[in-house]
């Protein structure tokens, strides 16, 4: 079992990987194990939000703790980002650190730029709050099916962009030996249609009030379908009690409580709806029927996912009534060419910038 270790100020170290949610875990996680693979120690922190913590111990990486959510109300954001970063930047002061790698988390931005440390950061939804790295950042890396108009349009510093190909989500989503077991230990009712459903992000800054009007007629929907299952993924603790105490209760409508391992769970299921983000696409990558009612500005990712008819985009609650369900057909698990592809291209990047 994996510890949240003490920060060792001692410790020789190389790279530092900065971790504020819980698709992060999953990206840097290969990432980090191939880094450390050629010779580098890693060094991890992470923020108290949702599952972050669930899954650093369940993929067995040690980290050090560090800050919370602080909700919807942006004073209170920006009060503990800042108290973050100054909590970051005196434990990594005496430290020997080449580079900080990240996925967006902004706690990392100020204590990297004060130490003098190159910091590189992935991003996938070009339409995130990206200042910070855009100023900041010795690297930025996205995916190649970003456009380069579009992150010009949206202030990207193209000189700092590098692009990998595929999607980050490659990485790992095809590494799991299937596993029917657990999953039906947990509550799965195969004999049925299982549906899997992960509301929308309401406390990013990026969240839009459609895509929960959108949640709730979907998860409607799904409960009047006697034949489903509708497994419900709430990315908080919070958001499962605000779900729970707005629904009737019923008998086909399983909240896991434990967390469970994603791909796999997605591989088993029938069909996959959420409120955007990583889930969609690691069930779009996996060739799970994906719907996403997210309606904040349509990234890069999902437009591509889109026009290759992996991803069915929901905008309208009309749309919703209209879709039926089925059991999917038994399917094959991709080969993993891409995530090595996808991994080389990263990390060749991060070696880049540390050893320069």
């Amino acid at each position: 079992m994996a510890t949240i270790l003490q920060w060792q100020p001692e410790a020789e170290s190389g790279v530092w990987a900065d971790i504020e949610n819980a698709p992060q875990v999953l990206v840097l996680n290969p990432i980090l194990k191939e880094l450390e693979r050629r010779g580098f120690a890693v060094q991890i922190t992470a923020r108290d939000f949702g599952q972050t913590f669930a899954l650093l111990f369940l993929h067995g990486l040690h980290f050090n703790a560090v800050g919370h959510h602080a909700g919807r109300n942006m004073v209170r954001k920006s009060a503990e980002l800042l108290s973050r970063s100054f909590r970051l930047w005196r434990m990594g002061r005496h430290r020997d650190f080449r580079v900080v790698v990240s996925c967006g988390a902004r706690g990392s931005v100020l204590p990297a730029r004060m130490l003098g440390i190159p910091l590189i950061t992935l991003i996938d939804y070009e339409h995130i709050f990206a200042y910070p790295f855009i100023k900041w950042a010795r690297r930025i890396m996205t995916p190649d099916v970003i456009a380069d108009e579009d992150l010009r349009r949206l202030g990207y510093d193209l000189s700092k962009v590098r692009k990998f190909p595929g999607l980050k989500e490659e990485l790992y989503v095809f590494d799991f030996q299937p596993d029917r077991v657990s999953l039906e230990a947990a509550g799965m009712d195969f004999s049925r249609i299982v549906v899997a459903l992960r509301p929308p992000a309401t406390t990013a800054h990026y969240h839009s009030p459609k895509s929960e009007e959108l949640f709730w007629a979907v998860l409607r929907h799904l409960l009047r379908q006697p034949e489903v299952q509708t497994v419900l993924l709430p990315r908080t603790s919070s958001q499962r009690e605000w779900v729970v105490e707005n629904i009737e209760p019923s008998e086909n409508l399983l909240i896991p409580e434990e967390v469970l391992h994603g791909p796999n769970l997605l591989w088993h299921v029938d069909a996959m709806f959420g409120g955007g983000g990583t889930m969609n696409r690691e069930a779009a990558c996996l060739g799970v029927p994906t719907y996403s009612f997210f309606n904040g500005a349509l990234g890069g990712v999902d437009r591509y996912l889109n026009e290759r008819g992996k991803l069915v985009l929901l905008s309208d609650t009309s749309q919703v009534e209209r879709i039926h369900f089925q059991k999917s057909p038994p399917r094959g698990l991709p080969p993993r060419d891409s995530s090595r592809r996808v991994l080389r291209s990263i990390v060749e990047n991060v070696l880049e910038v540390a050893l320069n």
